[in-house]
């Protein structure tokens, strides 16, 4: 399974050409396999950075958030596939750091922008309900008030039916 955001794992690999063409010759670090399973992977971690911000992982093409997943997942595809090379970039530094902390770093953007990537086209995933409903009877409850019918503070029932003040009726 390739990813979604970019066609193709030469697009997904853009954020490090030092990686050159993945094939099945095991000369090749990663392998085909390898960078296509990596590239699985990013995907994923990009459809969760959308779900987490809860907006649909399918955004509308052309749009800002579709933009985004593709950077997102490719600097996830490119950083990983560095780390399977155990690749070292200038100054001995690791590209693949920068990388995905880019990534995770946008990934976390999604959140925050989310009502903007809304106004632009992206869909918003609709499978919770609102935080901001609640219940005085439970979220503002005594904590120390105690449900279990017939101890504490619940009777079982309602004793006084007809009240009584110890007259004959």
């Amino acid at each position: 399974m390739a990813g979604e955001y970019n066609s193709t794992l030469a697009l997904a690999l853009r954020y490090a050409p030092q990686i050159g063409t993945p094939s099945d010759s095991p000369a090749t670090v990663p392998t085909l396999a390898t960078a296509n399973a990596i590239f699985a992977d990013a995907y994923n971690e990009t459809r969760m950075g959308f779900r987490a911000a809860r907006l649909t992982d399918a955004p509308t093409a052309s749009t800002p958030a579709a933009t985004v997943a593709a950077q997102i997942e490719a600097m996830l595809t490119s950083g990983y596939c560095l780390l399977s090379k155990g690749s070292v970039g200038q100054d001995a530094k690791a590209t693949a750091d920068d990388l995905i902390a880019r990534a995770r770093l946008l990934i976390a953007g999604l959140a925050t922008n989310r009502e903007a990537y809304i106004s632009e086209g992206a869909a918003e995933e609709a499978t919770r309900a609102n935080p901001y409903v609640k219940s005085h009877q439970v979220d503002d409850a005594d904590p120390n008030y105690d449900f279990t019918p017939g101890t504490g503070d619940r009777e079982y029932a309602v004793n006084n039916i007809w009240p009584q003040d110890g007259d004959d009726l």
